[in-house]
C-alpha cells in the first residue's frame, strides 16, 4: 500500500471514530448527564455501561488516529504551527491552532474523567447511578464543551480537504480490484 493510500484509509477510520464518539457522547449529554439523567440506567434497550463503552472506546481510537494523521502529515503541521505564531497572515493557522488546542482539552479531560478522577465505570462494568461529584461534573462539562466546539472546528478541517477526500476515495475504490489480482499472481 502506498503512503497516500496509507494517509488515505487513516483518515477514514479516523471520521468513522469521530463519528461514533461524537453521537454516543451526544447521547451520553442528552440522556445520561442532564436533568434526571444521571438516575437512568439504559436508554434505547442498551445499558449506561454500554453507551460509556461505545464513547469511550471509539475515543481511544480517535487519539491513537490523530497521533498517526499528525506524524503522517507532520510537514503541514510544523507548518500551521510556525504560521500560527509569525507575525505574518495566520488566520487560517490561527483556526488550526485553536483546533489542536481543543483537541487536547478533550482528549486531557475525557482521559481524566475516564481514568484518574474516581467515580468512573470500569469497562467492564458496574456502572454507578447518581449525580457526578463537583470536580467531576466541572470535567465533563469541559469536556462536553470543548467537544461541541471541537466538532465546528473539525468540520471546517475536513471541508477544507473535502475534495482531495472525495479523489482520494475514488482513487482507493478504483484501486482495489487491482491490489487483489496482483497478490494473487504473486502468491
Amino acid at each position: 500500500m502506498r503512503r497516500n493510500q496509507f494517509k488515505f484509509l487513516v483518515d477514514v477510520v479516523l471520521l468513522v471514530a469521530a463519528f461514533l464518539t461524537f453521537a454516543s457522547g451526544v447521547f451520553l449529554f442528552l440522556d445520561f448527564h442532564v436533568g434526571e439523567g444521571a438516575l437512568r440506567t439504559s436508554a434505547l434497550g442498551l445499558t449506561r455501561l454500554t453507551w460509556l463503552n461505545f464513547h469511550r472506546l471509539p475515543a481511544l481510537m480517535v487519539v491513537a488516529g490523530i497521533g498517526l494523521h499528525v506524524a503522517l502529515n507532520w510537514g503541514g503541521f510544523v507548518t500551521r504551527l510556525q504560521r500560527g505564531f509569525s507575525r505574518g497572515r495566520k488566520s487560517r493557522a490561527i483556526t488550526e491552532l485553536v483546533l489542536y488546542a481543543t483537541f487536547g482539552t478533550v482528549a486531557v479531560t475525557g482521559i481524566a474523567v475516564w481514568m484518574f478522577i474516581s467515580g468512573s465505570a470500569p469497562i467492564e462494568g458496574p456502572s454507578s447511578l447518581g449525580r457526578l461529584s463537583h470536580i467531576r461534573h466541572q470535567l465533563v462539562d469541559v469536556h462536553n464543551i470543548a467537544g461541541l466546539v471541537m466538532l465546528g472546528l473539525t468540520a471546517h478541517h475536513v471541508g477544507h480537504r473535502w475534495r482531495a477526500i472525495v479523489r482520494g476515495f475514488w482513487s482507493w475504490a478504483h484501486c482495489i480490484p487491482a491490489w487483489s489480482n496482483v497478490e494473487e499472481r504473486e502468491v
